[in-house]
């Protein structure tokens, strides 16, 4: 009996998805995390550890764990990768000239990130290519930047550029993981 009023529950609330945003130091993850809940732009600080905000989009609640972009914390992701539906990469689209060292940090990070979700399914990667008014690079140059061609095959993508202080992209963001996960 149990069981049946567990079910009629489940059928009246939201579904939740669970998301994991990475990226590297100054990306605009937090930003970007914020002005998704609130709608605003809030100062923010570099963020130590992990921010974890719930969305709600229409019927769906979207769970999403921000992680600081500070290397010592990469080892971390692992851990917090169980149970997840899928990954938010937020990329500068404007400097991706950044540090050698950074771009295969992020490259190896998100390899092991899409490895320890990877359950025999394709994930699916939003790619925020974030700054776009300042973009210079093309989306071919960003998947090349985040290595997607190494993993490509247990993942299923889109690029979508945005810009967090201003907004751009946050409504297509949210109607392509909607689609996404209400379609699956």
């Amino acid at each position: 009996m149990g069981q049946i009023f567990q079910k009629v529950k489940n059928l009246f609330q939201p579904k939740k998805i669970k998301l994991f945003m990475l990226g590297i130091w100054c990306s605009g993850k937090t930003t970007m995390l914020y002005r998704m809940k609130l709608g605003e732009v809030v100062r923010t600080i570099p963020t130590i550890g992990f921010n974890v905000e719930e969305i709600q989009y229409n019927d769906v609640i979207f769970e999403i764990t921000e992680a600081g972009g500070g290397d010592r914390i990469y080892t971390l992701f692992p851990h917090y990768m169980a149970r997840k539906d899928g990954i938010i990469l937020i990329v500068d689209s404007s400097d991706l000239d950044q540090n050698i060292y950074y771009k295969e940090l992020l490259q190896t990070t998100f390899r092991k990130c899409i490895n320890c979700i990877y359950l025999n399914k394709q994930i699916p990667v939003l790619i925020l290519a974030n700054k776009s008014d300042k973009c210079k690079f093309t989306d071919n140059e960003i998947l090349q930047y985040v290595g997607v061609h190494n993993i490509e095959n247990n993942i299923f993508y889109k690029i979508i550029h945005t810009n967090c202080i201003s907004g751009e992209g946050i409504n297509e963001t949210f109607e392509w993981l909607y689609q996404t996960y209400t379609n699956q």
